[in-house]
């Protein structure tokens, strides 16, 4: 250098350095040597920080060095001495004497940052928004919160500053938010977390709604994430309570079907008991003619004429009839017994309010059990047919996806009756198939039904929108069902259709192995 950059460097009342491409000081102006307190020539960051500050620093060297650009960080610096600052830091590029080196200058705003931020119009704006909002710079460490956030977690700005989350919230809610900021860091890209815990100062487990956004450098790297937190809790219990008002609503429209369904076999089982009394009746009066003829046998008073008696009490009572049909009614008996049983059974666990908490459960089950509810719905215009899996239990909110399931299968029969009607006879079929493709659990519905026209494709998961006539849908189905797939079980509902030959709906839910699965 020559005189005068050497006197400017040394005048400087901030700090300035040289490093070489191995991160090793090889230039430092007073006010740099001032502030780390030691002859730094030689050494690397790893020697004057503690091990995070200095990761932070040595990465943002190899994003110099990498892009052969400036760099702008901004980072708090902790000493070995455990001092705490502020800084603006500026890293770039250094050709000298056809060497490479990084160059660097960090101005201390310790007192610009957060404190005097309260008085800025940005931070009362931000203070303002009433969702929370966080800053995050690598390895997801804290650095700032509007007044929502720390409201909520009982915390100052200055209290958070290098925290990667406070100490009151379990450590697997901490890893989520960890392995999420992670993505956006690495991709570069926002994240949307529809659903996710958030636990608070005063003990409340919350449910939010959380976006993750990138912040970028100067020279295009992610230098931190801000995260916008929406309390969804109060949303998601009125959401629960409309999903069980549209349930029951279905209930309550399959009333009717499902009475007849049940009235039946009570009907067959009520004619089989007559039927079993009645020849009960008989062949008790049977045994009673045989109980004489046997005590007259043992008195040695028997005649041929007591045995034509009991002949023609066996005639009468048509004992082999008797034999070949009580055993029947029995079974018959009990296979209604066994239907009536099972519609119960289904219909309970579809008027059950669903419980929060996503559990293993058997998809396969609630295939069948959908279609037992809805079979007033189907039996007269569609044949059924289940191609169901191999399929693990999956984590999730079953009552929710029996839902999904029922809407799905209605919707089927009744486009399958606007194409059957008036013709005698005329049958579609619905066919329901399930499987495991990678890490999602996937369930089929389709039907041989009219088809979706292209007009209304892009409609028909808005809520109220219908394409029923007035009493057959109120246009709740597929929304409520498009909001518990995506929404709820961070799935996807799809479809694929063609006019004139019928429409497959996709479930896909991603599929995790229960605790007991892991374990074994």
């Amino acid at each position: 250098m020559d005189e005068y950059s050497l006197g400017i460097m040394r005048a400087l009342p901030v700090s300035a350095w040289l490093k070489d491409r191995r991160g090793k000081y090889v230039y430092l102006n007073a006010h740099a040597a001032k502030l780390f307190g030691v002859d730094a020539v030689g050494v690397t960051a790893h020697q004057l920080f503690t091990p995070e500050t200095a990761l932070e620093l040595e990465l943002a060297d190899q994003r110099v060095v990498a892009a052969g650009a400036p760099v702008i960080l901004p980072i708090w610096v902790t000493g070995t001495s455990a001092s705490r600052a502020q800084f603006c830091i500026v890293k770039f590029p250094v050709e000298l004497a056809d060497d490479h080196f990084i160059g660097g200058l960090g101005i201390d705003i310790t007192h610009f940052s957060p404190a005097n931020w309260d008085a800025s119009t940005f931070r009362q704006i931000l203070d303002a928004i009433t969702d929370m909002i966080l800053v995050k710079g690598p390895r997801s460490k804290l650095r700032w919160a509007n007044k929502a956030f720390l409201d909520g977690y009982g915390m100052s700005n200055e209290d958070l500053q290098g925290l990667i989350d406070a100490a009151f919230v379990e450590p697997d809610i901490t890893a989520e938010y960890v392995k999420d900021d992670a993505r956006v860091f690495a991709t570069g890209r926002p994240l949307d977390i529809p659903e996710e815990l958030m636990k608070l100062a005063d003990g409340r487990v919350r449910t939010v709604h959380t976006v993750k956004s990138p912040i970028f450098d100067a020279s295009g790297g992610v230098a931190m994430t801000v995260a916008v937190i929406r309390d969804t809790t109060e949303r998601r219990h009125l959401e629960l309570e409309l999903r069980q008002a549209q349930k029951l609503e279905s209930i309550g429209r399959l009333a009717a079907g499902v009475a007849h369904e049940i009235n039946t076999p009570i009907q067959f089982i009520g004619d089989q008991a007559t039927f079993a009394q009645e020849a009960t009746t008989e062949l008790l009066g049977l045994v009673a003619h045989y109980r004489t003829l046997v005590g007259k046998v043992e008195a040695g008073t028997a005649t041929r004429a007591d045995a034509e008696a009991a002949r023609a009490a066996e005639a009468d009572a048509d004992l082999d009839q008797l034999t070949k049909h009580l055993p029947l009614a029995f079974v018959s008996i009990r296979e209604g017994t066994r239907r009536v049983g099972s519609l119960v059974r289904a219909m309970k666990e579809f008027g059950h309010p669903d419980s929060s908490s996503k559990q293993p459960a058997d998809l396969n089950t609630a295939i069948r059990n959908a279609v037992m509810v809805s079979t007033s719905e189907h039996k007269y215009v569609a044949d059924v047919v289940l191609e169901l899996g191999d399929l693990p239990e999956v984590t999730c909110v079953i009552g929710e996806l029996n839902q999904v399931f029922l809407n799905l299968i209605v919707n089927a029969a009744h486009t399958i009756s606007n194409v059957t009607a008036g013709t005698a006879g005329a049958r579609g079929q619905i066919l329901i198939k399930s499987r495991i493709d990678g890490d999602d659990a996937v369930v089929e519905i389709g039907d041989t039904g009219e088809g979706i026209a292209e007009e209304v494709q892009a409609r028909i998961f808005e809520p109220f929108f219908t394409t029923k006539e007035i009493g057959r849908g109120t246009g709740q189905g597929l929304a409520i069902s498009r909001s518990i797939v995506v929404d709820k079980h961070r799935g996807s509902l799809s479809f694929e259709t063609e006019l004139g030959r019928g429409t497959t709906f996709i479930v896909r839910i991603p599929w995790l192995p229960s605790v007991a699965a892991a374990a074994a």
